[in-house]
């Protein structure tokens, strides 16, 4: 066999070689042949041979007939050598060849087990692996983030190749069962390691860096006033607010006016508008009112943001807040209501210039003077209407109660008594409406006559009008549900359920002797005072209410004066209410943040209802405390602390209704004697058992353990012995429930307990998975309001957490505030569900495996990973009838992978049975045999088996508004014409990540059936209401709706690429009303629209992104329709070179080659923003002939083709290739207000003068990253033209609105305006100063600079055009070597903030040497003191190299500077030199250079100086230089009026001042101290300065190593009986390991306001004070980690000593160490000390 194969081989070969050219074999033989390589080696041998192209052997040589026979010989000898030698080589090389591969496939047979074991092996390890990603993703998806697409692929791709090998392993497994021969073998190998290698591939492509990210937090909406009117005195405020709030340079924008004005309203409708017209971001609203909680601010606004706040205090949260407003995004903060000057930095909301302009605030007031205190920059008053307006409101809400003259009369009167406030008018009409003549006449002369003159800020005839409201409630219980709601915190979202048992509590209801009774009247009495407008709607919940806090308090003054309540919230109360005051009270409701003290006994023996809220956990201590309150119905008590409960609480009998919410609770068994108890509320208290003697309160009708989240035991037989219960409400966190219902003795609860239960209406419930045994269906027939939740892991938070999920999710206030929801997940549907299912109004189904569904309001079906239809169908054949949703608004379908049809057709009998994959042909997800006459929101997510959405014959989606659709695999369009036409309500569609749709709309089939056969139906279909459409992540998209029409196969061919040749939008389809368009996919087409396409002139938002293929954006034609076109953005779409094409049209409505010279205008377009374009080179392109190739980058970006008469802001972030960015005749920018230039690589400047002409509303520039830009303005060339070649044109370019310029990160920029005209002069760029006499600046107010200049001086003295500069930021500026001249800053009258960093050789701000030798003596002082007149902050940092504010020396030579070398060093930072008259806060960080910062006689220019803080100044020896000054008849002592004094990480400070300050300085102001790492400190001051401390309020030292004594004994030997720090509050103590005692001395202390201390880490102090101490029962943080309350520190410490505690060596969570205490890590370790310190200075 293997002789026939060589013997093949060797014929093989032969034949080939004779095809060879003798020239070929020889050179690749050659070395073979040694027989021919001897004779051509013979000498002498002249002839030679070649091989001619003709492939023949020739021979030229000595034509001699004697060799001609030898040569023939030769040669027939050298070919057969030839052919020997290629057949041995081509035998060589196929052997090893097939040596290699036999080896091979030998390997297989070899190594047979080892590729086995080996994929065995792999594909377990994948399936780990694959487990462990599992797990991960299912965390990611339980925090609500979103799942990367990538990472769901592999774990598909993992799970089939797992499943497909394992089926294979078992395969071969059976097969070497049955027969294994060699073959087999070989075949089961070589596949075996072909998958090895693909596992191998597959797991390494599975580690992922980033699994998930965090969800886009939920679009939040204001609520909608059905009442807003369009006033004409308002429309010009409203509209100044717009413009404000799109002013870059306004960051706070205030609004202020009379309570009930409509200030809300109006900032509501402020905040809708920006938003829709996508000014901002993101619009966020949060409500201050009178009592400022910043915790509750920061919260609300988080909870608006999606953001969740990790941090515990308010510093901490502020941080958080700070960084997500902060994000280089448009950002708005509306706050409602603010009574006083809030801090917006220690709420965490930026709003400073250098924030980029990203973040706003709107703010709302009563008071004027709160918006001038908050520097508000735009102040506007929004006062009463005016008289038509009023009666026009009036008017409208009576309706046709007016009609009649004499009712018309009346109304005319009683509208001007109620003074043109919106609420009063409001409430006045909604009473007055359809009542006779004699109740008109009577209301207005009530109104005449009765007038509530006593609420502070509310006008007299708005509380007679709103009082008259209340008079006409018709019912008592509304007039009684009214005066509840004053009960409530302003601006509470009160709920239904709290009115109701309330109600039921205090026995003001009528005929209601069921909760269930009591709920439904009280809906009935909201609706009532709703119409009236006494309430107003919930912002998100509708089973909650809100009332406005003018009508709150007009509530708070009827119900005082005429049912005797006492209502005081918000205030802190040292001691309780005078008994005077309370004892004939029928209702007390004190809501305060502190109740310091608690009368032994409460004395009030007609008190009904009693309310109290603490914020900071205070105690009843008394037992006696409820002695005297008999007739007590109603108890609520939350935020406190009981170790046990007043014994006297068992003595009330009467008691219906008890709260013990968010109370700290140890031990509640004496609430058994309770025994007419009906209502017992512990929600989100800390109980962890509930007391077995609750079962002895047998009357409860309501049980809430809502929220209490450290519940771990229920004792069985509690909740089945209250088989009165109507109400029971479980804590979703419960996990403690019996597994099985068995008939022995339980230990704890279990479910069947509920059969118990006859009267249970209301349930909320969580049941674990494991629960074995459920209620009964009879236990669940009776709720008509429930919430459980089934199956699946306990849900982690509280299940309206859950609902509010679900309702930012669906955009549905339905969802949330649902009173029937049931939740399943990971469980088989029982018949105990039935019933539910039945019932459930909200339905959130999760991996449940189930198929039936009908009957609801809202429903939301998730990850059912076998569900392949909604309603299942087991019938073949057979007419059915159509299942309508009447009441479904909202469906959401989402992760359901199998689904194919909301509900199938019929099955033809002819359908296989065996066959599961057919059993479901391919169908519309909807069809005719479903209908939902109802539903408005429809979304679909993740359900890759849908093809097609609906046939022809689905009409009822006609209420549909909004569609959703996003990650459908394969779904390829989304509509037809004959479905559009029933969407006539569709307003919004949002379609993303379908990765196989090429068009949105089919219309090619649909044709072919409605028209001709193969002719094209001409109809044009419309999207009547369509105004939002999104269009995202369409990898395939080609066209919205394709012109083509499918024929045959043979022609469909030819169309491959019609799609793609067609502009996305056509004439076959019209958006008569669309309003925002947003594609972000990238297209394939290279066109948006067409010429034909007239549809969208209502277009205001036009969004384009990603769209690689797109080279331009807009055409001639289609501007002229964009009538409305307001905002435009265009990002990354890198084949992009123009926005608007002219070229091409030009030449078809022109000459051939001859420009177009019509303007092509954007009549309306206010914004527009251009960023990564890389291929961007105009505009619109001026040129005409496509052989200019290089005419675009010789043209600016905007030229004279085009116009924006309104344009107000430009955006470009883009690589533009053009030099310039505008010619001489653009003079179409006049309305521009905002500039902003970034990242332009090619641009050299930015203006020309004719260009700054024509910006006369320029307010706002922002240039950064441009990195050839040399300067911003380019005059040289210009003024060669208008003046003489080469001499300069002194005429002053001014830019006449310009408020805020910033530069940054401008690495080549010299000059703002170069002076100089010619090019040679390379520098003098750098001899000039940034600033010169070219350019001015009438309006800038503020200026910032992040850039290294190359200039050393910022102006020069000839700049006197920033005379309106309130703000000055540099940063960077490595060459400059001062800020200011004094000529300079006689013209910064108005500088208020200077903020200087990082400008390594400043070494002072102000220089005044040479300045002073021109307008002085050469070589002598001018004494002239230098003034800032309006210099209220200043900040400097990172200034390595200053040593002074404004040196006293004079620089004369060079030889002198040395001789003064350390001149500088010497003196203080601050000296006579210069002065501050308002400068209120001063702040050094990082100087290393400073030793000393003020001089006794530079105090004497900061009159104002409020707070001053330094850090990280490690030369700064003394702080206050007081040396050479003595106290004297001609000494006057400086009153310096500072209040914060803050000195952080000083090293070499060892005294605040050098000589004691009294008779000289004044330090009688300071609220707040804070010493923080001066290691050299050892006191903080002597016993006389402390003396004069009657304004201190906090006391903070931390981590001062030397400190032995916080107040030193006097020098002098002045004897000092006794110290008070009377307003003292907070003191805290930290890591003072040498603290001794707080005064060494033998003096008295008193500190009568002391509220809390806090004493860590002090190991030697043995005592506080040695004199006595005087001090109240404060809060001192103890052992446990908690705050306790101590009457005497001295004893406390004692007893600490005594105990073998060094208290003072007490932990509070922090793991403080002494040793480490300096260290940077450990800064953050006090951010709660300076927190609580600083809080009282805030």
């Amino acid at each position: 066999m293997l002789h026939m194969f060589f013997a093949l081989i060797y014929a093989f070969a032969f034949a080939f070689a004779r095809t060879l050219t003798l020239k070929t074999l020889l050179s690749s033989l050659f070395p073979f042949c040694s027989r021919f390589r001897l004779h051509s080696n013979r000498q002498p041998q002249p002839s030679v041979f070649s091989c001619s192209e003709t492939k023949q052997l020739t021979f030229v040589g000595y034509k001699k007939e004697k060799t001609k026979k030898r040569e023939e010989r030769l040669f027939r000898g050298l070919k057969m050598e030839i052919v020997n030698a290629a057949v041995g080589k081509i035998v060589e090389q196929i052997t090893e060849w097939l040596m290699r591969s036999m080896g091979r496939q030998i390997g297989y047979l070899v190594h047979y087990k080892e590729n086995i074991q080996k994929l065995d092996e792999e594909i377990k390890e994948l399936g780990e692996n694959r487990g462990r990603l599992q797990r991960k993703v299912d965390e990611a998806r339980n925090r609500g983030e979103i799942v990367e697409d990538n990472v769901y692929q592999w774990l598909t791709d993992a799970g089939q190749r797992k499943e497909e090998v394992d089926q294979f392993l078992v395969g071969q497994l059976q097969e070497h069962k049955r027969c294994f021969h060699f073959c087999s073998r070989y075949r089961v190998s070589k596949e075996a390691k072909s998958k090895t290698d693909v596992v191998i591939k597959l797991k390494d492509h599975g580690n992922f860096n980033e699994i998930a990210h965090p969800a886009p937090p939920p679009e939040f909406g204001f609520q909608s006033s059905a009442y807003y009117e369009t006033f004409e005195s308002r429309v010009s405020i409203f509209n100044e607010i717009m413009e404000a709030l799109k002013d870059n340079s306004v960051k706070l924008v205030g609004i202020y006016g009379i309570g009930g004005a409509g200030k809300t309203t109006m900032v509501e409708e402020v905040g809708k508008k920006v938003k829709k017209d996508g000014v901002f971001h993101e619009v966020v609203m949060a409500v201050v009112s009178q009592n400022v909680n910043v915790m509750e601010i920061q919260e609300k606004l988080a909870e608006r943001l999606g953001l969740k706040l990790e941090k515990k205090t308010e510093d901490g949260r502020a941080g958080e807040l700070w960084n997500r407003l902060n994000n280089d995004k448009k950002n708005l903060v509306i706050l409602d209501d603010v009574w006083k000057e809030l801090n917006l930095k220690a709420v965490g909301i930026p709003i400073s210039v250098d924030t980029k302009g990203c973040c706003k605030v709107v703010l709302t007031s009563r008071i004027q003077g709160v918006c001038e205190k908050m520097e508000v920059q735009n102040n506007f008053q929004l006062g009463v209407l005016l008289p038509q307006e009023s009666l026009n409101l009036f008017k409208k809400m009576v309706g046709n109660s007016a009609d009649s003259p004499k009712i018309n009369y009346f109304a005319e009167e009683v509208c001007k008594e109620c003074g043109g406030l919106p609420v009063a008018i409001l409430a006045v009409a909604a009473a007055l409406k359809n009542k006779n003549e004699s109740v008109w006449e009577d209301a207005l002369q009530q109104l005449k006559d009765s007038m509530l003159k006593n609420i502070d800020g509310v006008h007299p005839k708005v509380c007679s009008s709103l009082e008259l409201s209340y008079n006409y409630l018709q019912s008592q219980d509304a007039k009684w549900c009214f005066l509840v709601c004053c009960l409530f915190r302003e601006d509470a979202e009160i709920s239904i359920d709290d009115l109701a048992r309330y109600g039921l509590g205090m026995r003001f209801f009528e005929n209601a002797d069921t909760l269930k009774k009591a709920r439904n009247r009280v809906h009935t009495l909201v609706d009532a005072l709703k119409t009236s407008c006494l309430l107003l709607e919930g912002t998100i919940d509708k089973n909650k209410v809100k009332m406005h806090d003018v009508i709150r308090d007009v509530a708070i003054s009827i119900a005082k004066d005429n049912e005797a309540f006492m209502v005081k919230h918000g205030v802190d109360l040292e001691e309780w209410p005078e008994k005077d005051v309370y004892e004939r009270c029928r209702v007390i409701s004190l809501r305060c943040k502190n109740i310091d003290k608690y009368p032994d006994e409460l004395e009030c023996s007609e008190l009904n209802t009693l309310i109290l809220e603490c914020r900071n956990a205070s105690t009843i201590t008394s037992d006696a405390f409820f002695n005297g309150t008999r007739e007590l119905k109603v108890l609520d008590l939350s935020c406190m602390l009981f170790r046990s409960l007043p014994s006297s609480l068992s003595n009330l009998s009467n008691l219906r209704m008890l709260c013990l919410r968010q109370c700290k609770l140890e031990d509640i068994s004496m609430l058994k004697d309770l025994k007419n108890l009906e209502m017992l509320s512990l929600r989100g208290s800390d109980i962890k058992k509930l007391a077995p003697e609750i079962r002895h309160l047998t009357r409860l009708r309501l049980l809430d353990l809502q929220y209490c989240k450290n519940l771990q035991l229920i004792p069985p037989n509690v909740i089945s012995s209250l088989d009165r219960l109507e109400e029971l409400y479980i804590p979703n966190t419960f996990k403690g429930w019996e597994v099985e219902a068995t008939n022995i003795e339980r230990s704890r609860v279990s479910v069947v307990e509920l059969d118990s239960l006859s009267y249970l209406t209301s349930l909320e419930i969580c049941i674990p998975q494991d629960i074995t045994f459920l209620p009964k269906e009879i236990a669940f027939q009776k709720l008509i309001r429930f919430k459980i939740s089934v199956g699946g892991r306990n849900l982690t938070s509280s299940l309206q957490d859950k609902y509010k999920v679900l309702y930012e999710k669906m955009e549905s206030p339905e969802m949330y505030s649902s009173t029937k929801f049931l939740n399943l997940a990971s469980i088989t549907l029982k018949d105990e569900f039935k019933v539910l299912l039945k019932k459930a109004e909200a339905l959130n189904l999760d991996s449940l495996k189930a198929r039936g569904l009908v009957q609801l309001q809202e429903l939301k079906v998730t990850e059912c990973k076998d569900m392949e239809e909604i309603i299942g169908n087991d019938q073949r054949e057979g007419k059915e009838e159509q299942v309508v949703f009447q009441q479904l608004k909202i469906m959401v379908l989402k992760k359901l992978p199998k689904l194919r049809t909301f509900y199938p057709k019929s099955l033809k009998s002819s359908t296989k049975e065996g066959n599961p994959s057919s059993s479901i042909p391919a169908q519309p997800l909807f069809n005719e045999k479903v209908a939902f006459p109802s539903l408005e929101s429809l979304t679909i997510d993740s359900s890759h088996s849908i093809k097609e959405l609906w046939d022809n014959q689905s009409e009822s989606f006609s209420q549909l508004r909004k569609l959703n659709l996003e990650d459908c695999n394969n779904l390829r369009n989304v509509f037809s014409p004959f479905i559009i036409k029933n969407l006539v309500h569709l307003e919004k569609v949002y379609i993303r990540k379908c990765p196989k749709m090429e068009e949105i709309l089919a219309i090619g089939e649909t044709t072919r059936k409605i028209g001709q056969l193969r002719e094209p139906n001409d109809e044009i279909i419309t999207f009547p209401q369509l105004k939002t459409l999104y269009l995202g992540d369409l990898s395939n998209l080609k066209s919205f709706c394709s012109s083509k029409f499918k024929k045959e196969d043979k022609e469909i061919a030819k169309d491959k690429d019609h799609l793609q040749a067609q502009p996305f939008f056509n004439h076959k389809v019209a958006f008569p009303s669309l309003e925002s368009l947003t594609i972000d996919s990238s297209l394939r087409t290279e066109e948006l629209w067409d010429n034909q396409s007239e549809s969208f002139s209502q277009l205001r938002r036009l969004s384009v992104k990603d769209c690689n293929n797109l080279r331009n954006v807009f055409s001639p034609f289609i501007v002229k329709n964009l009538v409305r076109l307001q905002v435009v953005y265009i990002r990354k779409c890198p084949k992009m070179e123009e926005i608007l094409a002219i070229g091409e049209t030009t030449r078809k409505s022109g000459q051939e080659g001859e420009p177009n010279d019509e303007i092509i205008t954007f009549p309306q377009l206010k914004t527009l923003e251009l960023s990564d374009l890389t291929n961007l080179k105009s505009f619109c392109s001026s040129r005409f002939k496509k052989e200019d190739k290089d005419i675009f980058e010789a043209q600016p970006f905007f030229n004279r083709k085009v116009a924006f008469p309104f344009l107000e802001s430009l955006s470009i972030d883009s690589s533009l290739s053009t030099k310039d960015l505008w010619d001489n005749q653009s003079d179409s920018f006049s309305q521009l207000r905002t500039l902003r230039v970034e990242d332009c690589n090619n641009l050299r400047n930015v203006f020309s003068p004719f260009i700054v002409k024509n910006l006369v509303h320029l307010q706002v520039v922002y240039i950064r990253k441009c990195p050839e830009m040399e300067e911003i303005l380019a005059i040289g060339e210009t003024t060669r033209k208008s003046g003489q070649e080469g001499e300069p044109n002194d005429e002053i370019i001014t830019f006449p609105q310009l408020k805020t310029l910033e530069l940054g990160d401008l690495t080549n920029l010299k000059s703002f305006c170069s002076s100089r005209f010619k090019k040679e002069d390379k520098d003098i760029f750098e001899a000039q100063p940034f600033f010169n006499r070219k350019v001015a600046f009438p309006s800038l107010e503020s200026l910032t600079i992040d850039s290294s200049l190359s200039t050393k001086d910022l102006w020069d003295n000839q700049s006197e055009s920033f005379s309106q500069l309130r703000k000055l930021s540099v940063k960077d500026y490595n060459n400059m070597r001062n800020v200011f001249s004094p000529f300079i800053v006689k013209n910064l009258v108005h500088l208020q903030e200077v903020n200087i960093r990082k400008c390594p050789k400043m070494e002072e701000i102000l220089a005044i040497g040479e300045t002073t030798r021109k307008i002085g003596q050469l070589g002598e002082p001018n004494d002239e003191i230098i003034t800032f007149p309006q210099l209220k902050t200043l900040r400097l940092g990172d200034l390595s190299n200053l040593k002074s504010f404004c040196s006293s020396r004079f620089k004369k030579e060079d030889k002198e500077i040395k001789k003064d070398k350390g001149h500088l060093q010497a003196q203080p930072f601050f000296n006579h030199k210069v002065g501050f008259p308002v400068l209120e806060e001063l702040h050094l960080t990082h100087c290393n250079n400073v030793t000393i910062v003020f001089s006794a006689n530079s105090l004497q220019r900061l009159q104002n100086l409020g707070e001053f803080g330094v850090k990280n100044c490690n030369q700064m020896g003394v702080v206050f230089d007081l040396e050479g000054l003595n106290v004297g008849k001609q000494q006057v002592e400086v009153q310096l009026p500072l209040r914060v004094l803050q000195l952080t990480k000083l090293p070499t400070l060892n005294c605040i001042w050098n000589k004691d300050p009294k008779g000289i300085v004044s330090f009688q102001s300071l609220k707040t101290v804070i010493i923080q790492k001066c290691g050299l400190l050892k006191s903080l001051c002597t016993s006389s300065v402390a003396r004069a401390l009657e304004q201190l309020q906090s006391l903070g030292i931390i981590s001062c190593t030397l400190m032995e004594e916080i107040v030193a004994k006097e020098e002098n030997g002045e004897v000092i009986d006794k110290i008070v720090f009377p307003k003292l509050k907070i003191l805290v103590l930290r890591n003072l390991p040498n603290l001794i005692s707080f005064c060494g001395a033998n003096y008295g202390f008193n500190m009568p306001s002391l509220r809390k201390a806090r004493l860590v880490n002090c190991p030697k102090m043995q005592t506080f004070t040695f004199g006595q101490l005087s001090m109240p029962n404060i809060k001192i943080y103890g052992d446990a980690n908690e705050w306790v309350r101590e009457e005497d520190l001295n004893k406390y410490i004692k007893q600490q000593v005594l105990k073998g505690k060094e208290a003072l060596t007490l932990t509070d969570g922090n793991n403080d160490d002494i040793s480490n205490a300096d260290s940077d890590s450990s800064d953050n370790e006090y951010d709660s000390d300076i927190a609580m310190v600083n809080c009282i200075s805030h």
